[in-house]
């Protein structure tokens, strides 16, 4: 009963405030004069670069290559991917091959725990090293 009594009051209080415009927002002439004055803003002609102003200037997305800083070991995909490596041999894409043999053009001159370097008729070399997979498997022998 006293919720339902103090529920109406509140509802009376409330058609009685919004009947003597005694609302918090302002009237309908203070929105309209508002609107109208943005409108009025946006409807002003702007004045931005000229295209020769827009064309000088410096692209933002795309260094130019002199800026562009060079990398010492720059990586070089030559479709070989270096499986595994027990001892003297290495496999690359599936085939085993031996140190000093020829892998297409390139010839297996080193190879370490984890990398195999090849070099190419020009001097080129390159260092394949060994990708373990996300179980982080090493196998030892003796």
């Amino acid at each position: 009963m006293k919720k339902l009594i103090l529920c109406s009051l509140l509802l009376s209080a409330t058609l009685f405030a919004v009947d003597n415009n005694q609302t918090v927002a302002p009237s309908n002439g203070a929105y309209k004069a508002g609107y109208d004055a943005i409108f009025d803003n946006l409807s002003k002609p702007r004045v931005g670069l000229s295209d020769e102003q827009i064309a000088s200037l410096q692209d933002p997305f795309y260094p130019k290559e002199a800026n562009a800083p060079r990398e010492a070991n720059q990586q070089v995909d030559l479709g070989y991917q270096l499986v595994d490596i027990m001892g003297d041999k290495v496999k690359l894409n599936d085939k085993w091959y031996g140190l000093g043999e020829y892998v297409g053009s390139y010839k297996i001159v080193q190879i370490t725990g984890n990398s195999v370097i090849i070099t190419n008729d020009d001097e080129n070399k390159v260092e394949l090293t060994l990708k373990q997979g996300s179980q982080n498997v090493i196998i030892t022998y003796k």
